[in-house]
């Protein structure tokens, strides 16, 4: 697509936006590397600081090189240059292809996650490649069975999913904390035996050893295996978070209302801001050593970047049927399927982590209860996931093979005009 090369506020903040997410990101990469490097060899590769560093530089540099095309799409347009375009079919292909590798990748990872002195090196990279080539085929085949022609607003849709919806997100959240904080000190104030146990659980979390987690674990046991704590917990895990996630992911279509985008489009873009959010926020859980936890998790986060990718879509295509068709009660239904599925996903893999510290035997209802729905967590997750995916393929097709063009963009029919005469060929000449 050719650009005018005209120089307008927007290019310039979107251009400034970019090279300073470019610059910081590749900064931070090339500084992680160095102190890893530097840690493994005066504190030995077992250290989990440099398992940390190393993996923040493989992280560091893959959200840079996301933001790079939209970088060059902007200078490209200001010079009045043929931007990039998103890539079709033969990114399809080459992640299908790719993907084949997944399984022998990930047996390559659980072998490495438990050989400390491989791990530091090798596990890093191999981690960051089996999150990322599942969603880049997701995304790519989404957008392919959506039958949507090469545009070039997906780089821009990338580059603010990655620099500024996880800064918004976590701004938001830590409100949220803040908040819940101060109505539970307001609560607890009333209670002095409460406040005592507070006290003496904040003395032993801060005298105890840091790089010992087995004596975190002990003392934060008892109080994981509460059914109040654990129902706390899924009250914002699975009541609030979902909320705010849901309408916060698909930030940066906001920017694209004004040029009122088709529910299809809208899916599309759902899809990709979903697929972004996945990506970050899984590769974050992953900068920490897991050991023998390390397979779960891989397992885990390919399930929850399925549910990030699918909600957003729908929120997408919601938003995007409001704004340019007026279907308001879609986007919320929409809203409510998404932030429902989220919050069914949230309960049972909180639950999958803390039902089995509960003992069935206790008193309360709710600890058998928990008990129960964590013993057939996996089973709820595994269906859930087959659903979305499913539903995910249905409604890209059944958006794909629709016509969902503007109301503005179709020629008003034309009416039938009366039949012609014919006009004698003496008057056709003389008219010569």
């Amino acid at each position: 697509m050719k650009k005018s090369g005209k120089v307008t506020f927007y290019a310039i903040v979107k251009l400034l936006l970019a090279g300073f997410g470019v610059l910081m990101l590749l900064t931070a990469a090339v500084s992680a590397f160095v102190f890893s490097v530097f840690s493994a060899i005066s504190m030995g590769v077992e250290t989990p600081a440099a398992f940390s560093l190393m993996t923040f530089f493989w992280n560091a540099g893959l959200m840079c090189l996301l933001l790079l095309p939209m970088l060059i799409n902007i200078i490209l347009e200001l010079l009045g240059r043929e931007t990039m375009a998103w890539p079709r079919k033969p990114g399809v292909r080459m992640a299908s292809a790719a993907l084949l590798l997944w399984p022998l990748l990930f047996w390559a990872g659980t072998v490495i996650a438990e050989e400390a002195n491989l791990a530091w090196a090798l596990l890093p990279p191999l981690q960051t490649i089996l999150i990322f080539l599942p969603l880049l085929w997701l995304v790519l085949m989404g957008l392919r069975l959506l039958n949507l022609k090469q545009t070039h607003t997906e780089w821009s849709v990338i580059g603010v999913s990655v620099l500024i919806t996880p800064a918004v997100l976590i701004f938001a959240e830590i409100v949220l904390f803040i908040f819940a904080l101060i109505v539970f000190g307001i609560w607890a104030s009333s209670r002095p035996e409460l406040l005592a146990e507070l006290e003496q659980f904040g003395l032993r979390i801060m005298n105890a050893p840091v790089d010992d987690p087995e004596v975190l674990e002990r003392i934060l046991m008892p109080y994981l295996q509460k059914p109040g704590v654990i129902t706390g917990a899924l009250f914002m895990v699975s009541g609030v978070i979902p909320l705010i996630e849901e309408f916060l992911k698909p930030l940066a279509m906001w920017f694209l209302i004004p040029r009122k985008i088709t529910p299809r489009e809208g899916f599309a873009l759902g899809l990709i801001t979903g697929a972004v959010f996945a990506l970050v926020e899984s590769l974050g859980n992953l900068v920490n050593p897991l050991a023998d936890m390390w397979s779960v998790v891989i397992i885990g986060r390919m399930g929850t970047a399925l549910l990030h990718s699918f909600t957003s879509a729908l929120v997408g295509w919601g938003i995007a049927s409001a704004w340019s068709e007026r279907k308001v009660l879609r986007l919320l239904l929409a809203y409510l399927v998404a932030v429902s599925t989220h919050a069914v996903w949230n309960t049972f893999a909180l639950l999958l982590g803390f039902g089995p510290m509960v003992s069935p035997s206790a008193a309360s209802v709710a600890s058998g209860l928990y008990s129960t729905l964590g013993t057939i967590a996996p089973f709820v997750l595994g269906f859930l996931a087959l659903v979305m995916l499913f539903l995910m393929y249905w409604l890209s097709r059944r958006l794909g093979n629709g016509s969902d063009v503007q109301a503005a963009d179709i020629e008003p029919p034309v009416p039938p005009s009366a039949p012609a005469v014919p006009v004698p060929v003496e008057a056709e000449s003389n008219h010569d």
